[in-house]
């Protein structure tokens, strides 16, 4: 989130789509906070199971991170699957 005043004139200047970019950036942010070892969701889920260990809850979020992956990968391939609801309202 810092870095993006510095990389909206780039992507300006790279005539990038912003709602693809602002959707990626979304994605990706919510990656993080899933991705162990620093996945800030994964310790408050381990806080508010007390039985579960820090463990099960790494291993609980794998599926997870392969189809937020996969997302990622066709949004990079198909860049319209970010646009085509915003273009209803403009």
């Amino acid at each position: 989130m810092i870095t993006l005043p510095v990389l909206h004139p780039i992507l300006l200047a790279y005539n990038i789509d912003l709602i693809w970019f602002g959707v990626i950036m979304c994605i990706n942010m919510e990656f993080a906070l899933i991705t162990p070892p620093v996945g800030l969701n994964l310790y408050v889920i381990q806080g508010i199971v007390p039985d579960a260990n820090l463990i099960e809850a790494f291993l609980g979020a794998w599926p997870f991170m392969v189809l937020q992956a996969l997302v990622l990968v066709l949004l990079f391939i198909f860049p319209s699957l970010s646009t085509w609801l915003p273009q209803f309202l403009m």
